[in-house]
């Protein structure tokens, strides 16, 4: 367990992927505002090309026009106390402006590494930050606190993610009472992004970067 995810040394855990990265978190500029991020995200995707088992950078984003309110169009009931949780105590005109520079970051990292990069738009309230590098699992927490998640524990574990995709692909959960934990957090994933919008599909004849087994949502995750 880490106690903040700065103390997981995360760029470094990304840079050096080399089968997937699922990233399910509301809001990424803390991603856009660090060059530390940001290299080890280009670092991997540079690598994408000649890596054949690279199966690409997903990246699942909270919908940003949630945060919008009219009389029409009232946001979720949920919304307003989930912000409350995410970004504690921060003005929403400064939570708006978090989207807005997370939502032109996202959009600039799948227009330059097409075919890498899939981003997945939810209006569903995400359960938990969770970050998944090939074989590794990271799990935080969205607690009612001063503190964010960022600060907060996280929970690391190993676990055959490709083969606990595949589980949740054919809705066959592990009986392995070990896994059970891990598929819970992979299930998460898969279900965010199945019920979210597919902003940059990868390509389907996308060649040396195979995606998911059959049923796995299209040609993506």
């Amino acid at each position: 367990m880490y106690q903040g995810i700065e103390s997981a040394n995360l760029a470094s855990l990304i840079s050096r992927a080399r089968t997937r990265i699922i990233l399910h978190a509301a809001v990424y500029s803390p991603f856009a505002a660090s060059p530390e991020m940001r290299n080890a995200l280009e670092s991997v995707l540079g690598r994408a090309r000649s890596n054949d088992g690279f199966r690409g950078v997903h990246c699942i984003s909270l919908d940003s026009t949630l945060l919008e309110e009219s009389h029409d169009s009232p946001p979720a009931a949920w919304v307003s106390d989930f912000l409350a949780m995410l970004r504690p105590g921060v003005p929403r005109e400064a939570v708006r402006r978090e989207f807005a520079l997370s939502d032109a970051y996202i959009t600039r990292l799948t227009s330059e590494h097409r075919g890498d990069v899939c981003h997945y738009v939810t209006r569903t309230r995400p359960a938990a930050p969770i970050v998944i590098i090939d074989g590794t699992i990271l799990c935080g927490h969205y607690l009612h606190s001063a503190y964010a998640a960022p600060h907060g524990c996280w929970f690391v574990q190993q676990a055959p993610v490709e083969y606990l995709l595949a589980c949740a692909a054919a809705c066959t959960p592990p009986t392995a009472t070990h896994l059970r934990g891990a598929y819970r957090l992979v299930e998460e994933c898969r279900h965010a992004m199945q019920g979210s919008l597919r902003v940059t599909d990868r390509h389907a004849g996308h060649p040396g970067h195979p995606a998911l087994p059959s049923g796995e949502l299209g040609h993506a995750v």
